[in-house]
């Protein structure tokens, strides 16, 4: 009969390559104090890359986990998760469903994965246009903006293939946020720099 322990072991922690403490960020999970009638949940996050000098590492996670029954005393036949990775330019989409669909199917033959890429990491080398609406900016408020690919998915990435892009608008701090809103004076303020950058282009 196979028996079970609880891995507490300084070798234990030696070959799992984690310390009993401090709990590392990757871990990104629970311990407690193994005392009777408790429980341990661990998840380690799928580690992608490193990230580079312009974007922060890719990251996948977990925003549901669901089944078709609710009730409390039948075990369900299937499950469904729901997970949403953004990634930066070092990784592809298809390549990713691809990742994603190799490691569920290793787990459990029957599977299905069902994706959908909203669009491509991208990214444009500074130039001509970042000059541009750096000129702008500086003019209209006296702030030198930072260069930055924080911020969110971009709708530029409908453009990319098309045109060099530069994503520039208004705070976002209440961004898809229940009473969303925008200061009057930033959008005016707003409404001058697009008009400065318009300006200089077709000076």
């Amino acid at each position: 009969m196979a028996t079970a322990r609880n891995a507490r072991r300084p070798q234990d922690y030696t070959a799992l390559g984690i310390a009993p403490q401090p709990i590392a960020r990757r871990e990104d999970g629970m311990r407690t104090t193994g005392e009777k009638d408790t429980y341990e949940w661990w998840y380690f996050d799928t580690h992608l890359d490193d990230g580079t000098p312009a974007f922060p590492p890719s990251n996948l996670e977990f925003t549901g986990i669901d089944t078709p029954t609710h009730a409390s005393n039948v075990i369900p036949a299937s499950a469904t998760a729901q997970l949403n990775i953004r990634f930066n330019d070092v990784q592809e989409g298809e390549a990713l469903v691809r990742r994603v669909e190799e490691i569920a199917r290793r787990e459990e033959p029957k599977a299905t994965v069902r994706a959908r890429i909203s669009g491509e990491a991208f990214l444009t080398p500074p130039g001509a246009i970042y000059d541009l609406v750096v000129a702008a900016i500086r003019e209209e408020t006296g702030i030198e903006p930072d260069l930055s690919t924080s911020g969110g998915t971009s709708d530029g990435r409908f453009l990319i293939k098309l045109c060099p892009v530069v994503d520039f608008g208004l705070p976002n701090a209440s961004m898809h946020k229940v009473g969303e809103h925008a200061r009057i004076d930033d959008i005016r303020a707003l409404s001058r720099i697009y008009r400065r950058v318009l300006e200089k282009a077709f000076a």
